[in-house]
């Protein structure tokens, strides 16, 4: 975590360092995004407590992708992304299902054929802002393990929805650098929401009824990363 950190200020200075460089012109030109940073569960997802069926009880992970990008004019650009983001589980919420000895779990969630929509804003410098919507297929996963024995909650390819606003900072005639803070909403359907977990046809002891659960309605999280862009 302090190395993410201290590794996004230090990406913050070298943008501040060339703040006077030449904007990257990215009509007509295609883009190729390499990013990385913080994934940061909210809503339900975020939930540990047991008396919320829809509690997923994940903890802050990492988020890491690759993307492309066409601009169409100065300002406007469409692209695709794929993503992967991993986050822990509260241990609270695996008390009740596996020792706490231990026990691990994890929420994984892959984004396939994301499609978006940027805006970069004119200021004239090398600096500029931007916004970005789109929409993209998400496949959560929920492991919980112990030992060898490992249990997968598996769900169907999802529809996701996200915003995004960040800058980017042009370095050289083709290179960028930028920060960015994203909002995912994947809209999940579990056949039975709100059930528990438990690992029960994993696990040769009774195991309770209360525990990790699927989320009964939506994943939702942040994540704060930075990126390398290349312009050809």
């Amino acid at each position: 975590m302090r190395k993410l950190l201290l590794s996004t200020v230090t990406l913050a200075a070298v943008m501040c360092t060339f703040i006077d460089a030449r904007a990257f012109d990215v009509k007509d030109k295609f883009m190729v995004l390499a990013l990385g940073g913080l994934g940061i569960p909210v809503a339900d997802f975020a939930d540990d407590e047991s008396s919320n069926n829809k509690a997923g009880g994940a903890k802050v992970g990492f988020s890491a992708g690759v993307a492309a990008e066409y601009g169409f004019t100065e300002q406007f650009l469409l692209g695709t992304r794929f993503a992967y983001h991993r986050f822990g589980v509260e241990p609270i919420l695996l008390n009740d299902v596996i020792s706490p000895s231990g026990a691990e779990a994890r929420w994984t969630v892959v984004e396939f054929m994301g499609l978006y929509c940027k805006y970069l804003v004119k200021t004239g410098g090398g600096t500029r802002p931007y916004g970005r919507t789109g929409i993209f297929l998400g496949k959560p996963k929920l492991t919980v393990e112990e030992g060898t024995p490992e249990w997968s909650g598996k769900y169907d390819l999802s529809l996701g929805l996200e915003v995004a606003m960040g800058i980017t900072q042009a370095v050289a005639d083709n290179v960028q650098l930028g920060l960015e803070g994203r909002f995912a909403h994947l809209i999940t359907n579990p056949s039975q929401p709100g059930t528990s977990i438990t690992a029960s046809h994993r696990q040769t002891r009774p195991v309770s009824p209360a525990g990790v659960r699927d989320p009964g309605g939506n994943i939702d999280w942040l994540a704060a990363s930075a990126y390398l862009s290349y312009g050809f």
